[in-house]
Order: C-alpha cells, then sequence, then structure tokens
C-alpha cells in the first residue's frame, strides 16, 4: 500500500525531528534523478490584469492565442508570436460576464475563433472576432462546442475543419447515461465563417442508452461530437446455434448514417473503455494510474491497457498530479505527472525533493511514450502541448481562475 502524501509529508518530518542540532531547522532539497529541467523559451507576464485559463497553440506551433482580463471590466484577446514572444496583436472585447471555453486563431492567421459560457444558464456559443475586434459571426446556442474535420465528398480532397455544436435536452452536460430519455441535436458550422454545414440531426437516447429508431445502444460521443460510439448484438447463428460476439458501431452523428461497424474482439477491454468514455464526453483514449498504484498505462480507443515506462521509477511521482491532453496531433496522447517532494526516496534519505513536472507524448500507434520536457513546478498550473510547443499556464492558488505568468517551452 501506497501512503498518502500528508502521511508521507508526517514520516519525512518525524525523520527529520531525529537529526543532530547542526543539520539545521529546514531539510535542503534535491533534484530527484532523471532529465535536467528545463528553462522557458519565453516567460509571458500580462501588462495588467491576468491570463485567463483559456489559451491555444495554433497548429504550426507558431502562435499562442490567449485572454487576458481584469476579470470584470473589460477582455483582450492577445496573439504572441512563439518565434520572439512579442504580442504579435491584440483584439480588445469589452466588458463581458461570460466565462470563456475556447479561443483559437484561425488558419487565416486573421480571425479569432472565441467559445463562451453564459455563467447563469450554463449555455454556449460560438463567435468569429475579425482583427478590429468585432463579432462576425456568431452560432446559435449549445451545451458543448468541439473541433473536428469533415471527410471531404472527393477522396482527394482536403477534409473540411469544422465546429460541431451538441445541444442536449435533460440531464447533465453533453453526458450519455440518464434516468430519462434525453435528445441531442447536432449542429456542424464551417469554422471559417460559422456557416452551416448542412442541416442538425436531432437524436434521442432512452434511459437504457438505446438510440431510438435502431437496435444501438449508445456508448458516447466523440471526435468533435461528430461521431456517436455504440454497440449492437451480434447476429443469432442458425447453423452453430449460438449468437456471434457483440458489434462495435460508430455512427456518423452529422448525416444520420452508421459510418462503420465490426465485431467486438475483446469485450472487457471494450467494458473498460466504454466506462472511461462515459465518463469522459469527446474523448478515445486515457491515461491513468495502473490498479496496482506502481505505474501508469494508456487505454487505447480499442480499450488495450499499454504500459508506459518512465523516465524515473513511479515511486518519486504523485500519483494524484497525472493529467492528460488527446491530440492535437493523429494518434497522440500527451500526459504529466509530478515529481512527489516527499516520495519514497527522499524520506530515506532526509531531504525533500525540488517539485517538478514531468511531460510525456504517448505515439498510440508505436504504443511508445517518450518523455518530452521537465520543469520546475512552483505552484497548481494548467498547461497544453502540440506543434513541438508546451505552454503552461502558472494558476493562481486562492482564485478558481487565471495566472499571471504563460512560460513556453520548446519541445525536443
Amino acid at each position: 500500500m501506497i501512503a498518502n502524501r500528508a502521511a508521507r509529508t508526517a514520516l519525512l518530518a518525524l525523520a527529520l525531528a531525529v537529526l543532530p542540532a547542526s543539520a539545521g531547522a529546514a531539510p535542503p532539497s534535491a533534484h530527484a534523478p532523471g532529465p535536467p529541467l528545463r528553462t522557458p523559451a519565453h516567460a509571458l507576464k500580462p501588462a495588467d490584469g491576468y491570463y485567463d485559463d483559456s489559451f491555444t497553440l495554433d497548429a504550426g506551433g507558431q502562435h499562442l492565442t490567449v485572454i487576458r482580463t481584469d476579470g470584470t471590466q473589460s477582455s483582450t484577446i492577445e496573439i504572441v508570436d512563439l518565434s520572439t514572444g512579442q504580442i504579435a496583436r491584440a483584439l480588445g472585447l469589452g466588458q463581458s460576464d461570460q466565462i470563456p471555453d475556447r479561443v483559437e486563431l484561425l488558419p487565416d492567421g486573421k480571425n479569432v475563433l472565441l467559445v463562451v459560457r453564459d455563467a447563469g444558464t450554463d449555455k454556449a456559443w460560438a463567435a468569429i472576432v475579425d482583427p478590429a475586434g468585432r463579432l462576425v459571426a456568431k452560432t446559435p446556442v449549445a451545451t458543448a462546442f468541439a473541433r473536428t474535420e469533415i471527410p471531404a465528398a472527393d477522396a482527394q480532397g482536403a477534409p473540411e475543419p469544422a465546429l460541431v455544436g451538441l445541444e442536449k435536452r435533460g440531464g447533465g452536460r453533453a453526458a450519455i447515461g440518464t434516468t430519462a430519455e434525453t435528445g441531442y441535436t447536432v449542429s456542424a458550422y464551417r469554422l471559417a465563417n460559422l456557416a452551416p454545414l448542412g442541416k442538425p440531426h436531432s437524436y434521442r437516447v432512452g434511459a437504457g442508452n438505446d438510440l431510438k429508431g435502431t437496435d444501438i445502444s449508445v456508448v458516447g460521443f466523440f471526435d468533435g461530437y461528430a461521431r456517436i460510439l455504440g454497440q449492437r448484438a451480434g447476429a443469432y447463428d442458425k447453423g452453430q446455434d449460438f449468437r456471434r460476439p457483440s458489434r462495435m458501431v460508430v455512427f456518423d452523428a452529422l448525416t444520420g448514417k452508421v459510418a462503420s461497424e465490426k465485431e467486438i474482439d475483446d469485450i472487457y477491454a471494450w467494458t473498460r473503455t466504454t466506462k472511461l468514455r462515459a465518463e469522459n464526453a469527446n474523448r478515445t483514449a486515457f491515461a491513468q494510474v495502473t490498479a496496482e498504484h506502481d505505474g501508469i498505462e494508456i487505454i487505447d480507443p480499442a480499450g488495450n491497457k499499454l504500459p508506459v515506462t518512465t523516465a524515473v521509477p513511479f515511486r518519486l511521482y504523485d500519483p494524484t498530479s497525472l493529467r492528460d491532453q488527446e491530440g492535437p496531433e493523429a494518434n497522440t496522447l500527451y500526459f504529466s505527472i509530478a515529481v512527489d517532494p516527499v516520495n519514497p526516496d527522499a524520506i530515506a534519505r532526509q531531504k525533500t525533493d525540488t517539485p517538478m513536472l514531468d511531460l510525456y507524448s504517448f505515439d498510440l500507434g508505436s504504443r511508445k511514450a517518450r518523455h518530452r520536457v521537465r520543469i520546475l513546478l512552483t505552484r497548481p498550473v494548467l498547461w497544453k502541448a502540440g506543434a513541438g510547443k508546451l505552454c503552461v499556464l502558472k494558476r493562481f492558488k486562492s482564485f478558481p481562475r487565471g495566472g499571471d505568468e504563460l512560460d513556453v517551452y520548446d519541445l525536443p
């Protein structure tokens, strides 16, 4: 059994209490073994106010888009050139009491996508803000929005970047599995101008998660709410007098048609993954601590448990600090975990370790993990990774949102 952090802290304090007086009242810190600490390429600080939790890297890792606000009177979208660390452009939003869900520089390099949520109704809507700070397009309200790409009609054509809105009627936010029938409406919008892409499609999911009008049992939405993962019973084989294994069904929520279907190879893996997907909307792969609390494993889209080899022994980490991010690169999962300053080795040598955060990427194709960077951890953080960059918001300890520094690291 692994002692919790409070217990380990108490144990270290007890060990230090028996040191001779010449050892000093406060224990020195030491670096845990492993990769060296990296310093940020840029340490961004707001001119005034603070940075909100909403910030996004562009697909090329060239720009960081972030909201700077004073919390009550005004907000500004800042687009930072990551080659210099300087603000390339600022778009004033004025006073607003909405909560930002997402802010993103669009592929045209000029306009910005902004998704906000009303604190009173908990409804969200998306808007496009032009370089002058004007709202030039806006969607109807929805429960949630997410990014996806819609395949081109021509197999040789490029996919269409899109934003998908999911409106739910009944139950909690964008969740599957309630005690009553739930309605969902899925709407797609062209990312460049928020023009509708086709007609909205509505679905009803029963209390037993059955998709009304079909024989599909719904697991959850994924791929930016553009697809529904489901299960249907296998066909009865009269010749062999048995029922075939259940089938995995991918249902295209934007067309109302089944996109693919196949027999489930490993029912145990399938059951494991469906539970995780029900708890985490719009996700397909996950990082988690093993049941034995002796390591990290990746749950891939098929439900397989893939062990991870970490850069240092797992006992040096705080298991409760594990965080993950799916994408933005295809078949990639990022995850971070913090070195515990009072890990068992620190207790044994009676010297606390320096608080540090290790970031890894996991390739779902090769099933291999790669340590990317180790950074100093002095307070709670929120991070985004992708396109060879890691952006880390140093959050306030006593406020629910925001922080006063954004550090940008180059990922090897």
